[in-house]
């Protein structure tokens, strides 16, 4: 039996079901060391962090946008 056949493949998928659409961005090197703390101190891939933050970005711009709808 060779090591191939012995090592189960990952179970973990390295993106989200439907994440399918890469986004490259520029930051600045201060950016950068704040993302890879974030990272680091929360256990996640770079990717994983980033795209945590635009996930809350993202829904706080929403929250924001049906805010000044109501006003």
């Amino acid at each position: 039996m060779s090591t191939a056949d012995t090592i189960a493949p990952p179970t973990t998928k390295r993106a989200p079901h439907g994440c399918r659409c890469p986004v490259m961005t520029h930051v600045t090197e201060h950016e950068r060391r704040r993302l890879d703390a974030l990272a680091q101190a929360d256990q996640r891939s770079l990717s994983a962090t980033t795209r945590l933050l635009v996930l809350r970005g993202l829904e706080q711009l929403d929250a924001e946008a049906g805010k000044a709808s109501l006003a």
